[in-house]
């Protein structure tokens, strides 16, 4: 009997540990089920630069307290520090995260440095970085204060025969010395970021429908020489279909159709633009800053507070999209194109012999005209700035866009505001009031629009909430 009943115990007990290592596995899988994917970690810190220079100098920087914010594109994590020196969160989720650092006056944003080896120049504040797996990874924004921007150097050139239009490159030989011409500018910043199967695009592709919308691309250097050849006199206007019959223009060169100084202009900026964000023409003297980044600011324009790569994508929609309402649009937007090539033009004799580089020479302060400036400084507190730039995230624009009639105006408060929405043409007359001083509170809100009584063309919509303003461009596409 002892035997039987200590057989008996003995079994309960196996039993009971079976059952109990069972449970524990239960445990792990339905009550800690992340616990494998919760190894993820990212760090952001800030470092001010002491002379400015990203590219040059690379030991004389300096832990600096900042503004930085850390959250999860897909939502559910959200982290942020008003004024220190780094933020570390760990055991993220596999996915991506989006890191922002504040605005400041007098301040410079240079560039950032990713995990610790891969340095960009860039004046953005905002980043985006995915990790799984059990990842780390880092994002160290380097920043300076902006003594010196008046003094940074840009250099731009025209497009005309003598200019862009110059049709061969110098090249190397044995007898003659090296020395470049405006040609190898074009030559070097079209091979920099375009090719063949990469081409250089002007206009809005639509594949969709390539005889109702007309954009041209370019897919070898040389055909540059071809579309300035002769300065182009016509007046700025779209791309209509009733004349090119069905896009894209591949290579075009310029003939009575193609002659049109919106179109020769916005080819010359965006070459202008990318030759400064590769450094083929850059500022020796500093860091430099990206030409694209710069933002005009001339009294009562419609484009006052945009950028020149936004100004260049929006012109690349009316190109297009043709505007129904008036030519005059057209003229208005040439006349900030022309502007901007004009500004830092300098076509005097090229003496770099380094190929594809090429001395900035014109100083911000002596930009002609002076519209131009480096960033918005309206606001010298950090923390303010930073909250006035993060209403919008990385998902929260309008969609659609192009669209007919109806899109939904998707913004994120970090507060209870008022707010302020209305839509204009791009005249710079109201033709749309959505939200007039209305208290929001805090969180996401989706506001919907309907141009059913708009014409076909290209408006803009200004969101204004607290201290924050910010301007977004929409197509009515009918």
């Amino acid at each position: 009997m002892p035997k039987i009943r200590k057989a008996i115990v003995m079994k309960m007990q196996n039993l009971f540990l079976k059952h109990f290592s069972f449970l524990l596995f239960l445990e792990c899988i339905f009550l800690h089920p992340l616990s494998s994917q919760t190894l993820n970690t990212i760090s952001v810190r800030c470092l001010e630069d002491l002379d400015g220079l990203f590219t040059s100098t690379q030991s004389d920087t300096t832990p600096k307290a900042w503004s930085l914010r850390l959250y999860s594109l897909s939502g559910g994590f959200d982290s942020s520090v008003g004024s220190q020196q780094q933020l570390i969160a760990s055991d993220l989720s596999d996915g991506v995260y989006v890191i922002t650092q504040g605005d400041s006056a007098n301040w410079l944003h240079l560039g950032y440095v990713r995990n610790e080896t891969t340095r960009i120049r860039s004046s953005k504040n905002s980043d985006t970085i995915a990790v799984a797996d059990g990842q780390t990874k880092s994002i160290i924004w380097i920043n300076s204060h902006n003594s010196f921007s008046d003094s940074i150097r840009f250099r731009t050139f025209l497009p005309t025969p003598k200019e862009m239009g110059t049709a061969k490159p110098a090249k190397r030989t044995k007898r003659t010395a090296f020395i470049q011409n405006i040609g190898n500018v074009v030559k070097c910043t079209f091979e920099s970021s375009f090719s063949k199967d990469r081409p250089f695009i002007v206009g809005k592709p639509r594949v969709d429908s390539t005889k109702a919308y007309i954009w041209a691309q370019y897919t070898k250097a040389k055909s540059f020489a071809k579309i300035f050849k002769e300065e182009h006199a016509g007046s700025p206007r779209p791309l209509l279909p009733i004349i090119f019959k069905k896009g894209p223009l591949k290579d075009p060169k310029k003939s009575d159709k193609l002659n049109n100084k919106l179109f020769s202009h916005l080819v010359a900026l965006k070459l202008n633009i990318t030759a400064s964000e590769n450094n083929i023409v850059a500022d020796p003297y500093t860091s430099g800053f990206p030409l694209g980044d710069l933002i005009y600011n001339e009294p009562n324009s419609p484009y006052r507070g945009m950028n020149l790569r936004e100004i260049v994508n929006l012109a690349d929609s009316m190109i297009t999209y043709s505007n129904q309402d008036s030519l005059a649009v057209y003229s208005g937007i040439f006349e900030v194109i022309q502007n901007s090539n004009l500004a830092f033009h300098d076509s005097s004799y090229l003496r770099d012999t380094t190929p594809c580089y090429f001395k900035a020479t014109v100083r911000l302060r002596d930009a002609k005209p002076p519209y131009f400036i480096i960033r918005d400084t309206s606001d010298d507190i950090v923390t303010q700035s930073f909250k006035r730039r993060t209403i919008f995230s990385h998902q929260m624009e309008n969609y659609p866009n192009p669209f007919n009639p109806v899109t939904f105006i998707r913004f994120d408060l970090p507060e209870q505001l008022r707010v302020t929405i209305k839509v204009y043409d791009v005249l710079g007359r109201e033709v749309a009031d959505l939200i007039n001083d209305g208290l929001l509170d805090e969180g996401n809100h989706e506001i919907e629009f309907d141009a059913t009584k708009l014409s076909s063309g290209i408006y803009f919509y200004r969101l204004t909430a607290g201290g924050f303003v910010e301007t977004r461009k929409i197509v009515v596409q009918k």
